[in-house]
């Protein structure tokens, strides 16, 4: 199984978080392609081992979302201004097609690319939607979901009760 890891382009956190959860990823046999545009040096540092093994690669993607910043923080004027331009960069998000799974830890527009090519696909980093997936399949951070756990996870963010931007809603059917 090979899974896509779509960390956000807006600064070293998300690629930290998804550090974590790659780790445990990987324990269960997976490979991973990280997708980042911003942070790639660092996820290069991050995964120097597991890249010289094959087991991950690192592609430069932006996802399309990333705060503006300045010295003295977040240029909100600039940001709203270029994030009216994300309804266009999230329609031409694309995922690897040798990619089985999506993980999006703050990249909305991956997961909703997974949608589109109909790949299974999770959101990190809204940590209601995802304790309430893991609970669901008695798994939790510290025990990670086996393969089979996490592809049933997967369905969860596909039937349509999560929207890919870390928001329940209602499922589209009766089934998850």
């Amino acid at each position: 199984m090979k899974i896509a890891l779509v960390p956000n382009d807006d600064g070293y956190g998300p690629s930290g978080l998804g550090f974590y959860v790659a780790k445990a990823i990987l324990r269960q046999g997976a490979s991973l392609v990280i997708r980042n545009e911003s942070a790639l040096n660092l996820n290069a540092s991050f995964y120097k081992d597991e890249i010289s093994h094959g087991r991950v690669s690192l592609q430069p993607a932006f996802g399309g979302i990333r705060l503006r910043k300045t010295a003295e923080g977040v240029d909100i004027p600039a940001s709203l201004r270029d994030i009216r331009r994300y309804p266009t960069r999230s329609a031409n998000y694309v995922i690897p097609e040798d990619v089985d799974a999506v993980v999006d830890i703050g990249t909305p527009s991956a997961a909703r690319a997974a949608w589109r090519a109909d790949k299974p696909a999770i959101t990190v980093g809204w940590f209601a939607d995802l304790s309430l997936m893991c609970r669901s399949q008695s798994c939790t951070l510290r025990q990670p979901a086996s393969p089979r756990d996490f592809r049933a996870c997967a369905t969860l963010a596909r039937c349509g009760c999560h929207d890919g931007i870390g928001h329940g809603k209602a499922p589209r059917s009766g089934r998850h």
